[in-house]
C-alpha cells in the first residue's frame, strides 16, 4: 500500500491501480479496525479519480468515508469522493463538500469544499 501510495504521488496512478487490484480482493472491507484496508480503498479511489474513473471513485471512497476511522484518510477522501460526484453528476457532492467542511473545520480543504459546494449550489 505504501508504494502505491509513493506511485500516486508520483502521478502514476495506473501503475498504483496494478499493485491496488490485488491487493483489494484480500483485504476486508474498509470500517475503523482496518487501517490497512482504509488506506488501499483510499489510495484506489484517488488514483481512478486520476484516471477519470468516477464511477469507480464512488465505489471505492463511500465505505471509506462511512466507516473508516483516521481522519487524515476520511477527510482527504471525502474532498476526492465529493469532486467525483460533482463530475458524475450525482446530488450527493454538494453534501459531501459541507460534511468536508463541517468535520474537519481546519483542515486545507475546508475552505475549497465550501467554495465548491457554493459553486454547485449557483449553477
Amino acid at each position: 500500500v505504501r508504494r502505491a501510495e509513493g506511485l500516486l504521488e508520483a502521478n502514476r496512478s495506473t501503475a498504483a491501480l496494478a499493485l491496488l487490484r490485488p491487493l483489494l480482493e484480500h483485504l476486508p472491507a474498509a470500517g475503523p479496525d482496518e487501517p490497512l484496508a482504509c488506506r488501499a480503498r483510499a489510495a484506489a479511489g484517488r488514483a481512478h479519480r486520476r484516471e477519470r474513473r468516477h464511477a469507480q471513485v464512488l465505489s471505492s471512497l463511500r465505505p471509506v468515508v462511512a466507516a473508516c476511522a483516521d481522519a487524515r484518510i476520511v477527510s482527504r477522501a471525502l474532498y476526492v469522493l465529493a469532486g467525483s460526484a460533482a463530475a458524475a453528476g450525482t446530488e450527493e457532492a454538494v453534501d459531501l463538500y459541507l460534511r468536508l467542511a463541517r468535520e474537519f473545520p481546519a483542515h486545507p480543504l475546508a475552505d475549497d469544499a465550501l467554495f465548491w459546494a457554493a459553486e454547485i449550489l449557483s449553477r
